[in-house]
């Protein structure tokens, strides 16, 4: 069952700046906006276009701190995570997990970023199991997702 809100306050936890916006709208009964951008676009980090030679995760390695992390090949959430957060995970030197929500052109916030890690090149990552990564790329998200609908119609 969806419940409809009356304001979205995005984050885990929301930070200051997302706070004071969501307030001074809710007291000044203006309507709440939040980014239509993507964390992807706040992200201080360089991207090239470069895809990953494998998929890491941070016990592995230390990233380089100047290049995209979903281009070192770890799971960062920011092409597919609304925008707000100041990439304050990527500033701290770890990925994204998405706590903002979808962006705002995503329906399935989960579903983009499995598309966006499978187009990578399935025969790059031959031990990607998508069971494995549906954890992570629906952390915030699953109880509305598109799969979780599916999954309880084939009574999974």
């Amino acid at each position: 069952e969806v419940v409809k809100v009356d304001y979205m306050i995005p984050g885990c936890p929301p930070i200051e700046t997302t706070l004071e916006s969501v307030l001074t709208s809710l007291l000044s009964g203006k309507t709440q906006t939040l980014s239509s951008q993507s964390v992807c676009d706040e992200c201080p980090r360089k991207k090239t276009g470069e895809k990953p030679e494998a998929i890491r995760r941070l016990h592995e390695g230390a990233p380089d701190p100047d290049k995209c992390l979903l281009e070192q090949g770890y799971l960062c959430m920011g092409p597919v995570t609304r925008a707000g957060c100041q990439a304050a995970c990527i500033r701290a030197g770890v990925p994204c997990d998405g706590c903002y929500g979808p962006a705002e052109k995503t329906w399935d916030q989960g579903l983009a970023m499995l598309d966006g890690l499978l187009n990578l090149a399935k025969e790059r990552f031959p031990k990607l199991k998508v069971e494995t990564l549906s954890g992570m790329v629906y952390r915030y998200t699953y109880a509305s997702s598109i799969l979780q609908r599916i999954a309880g119609k084939a009574g999974r």
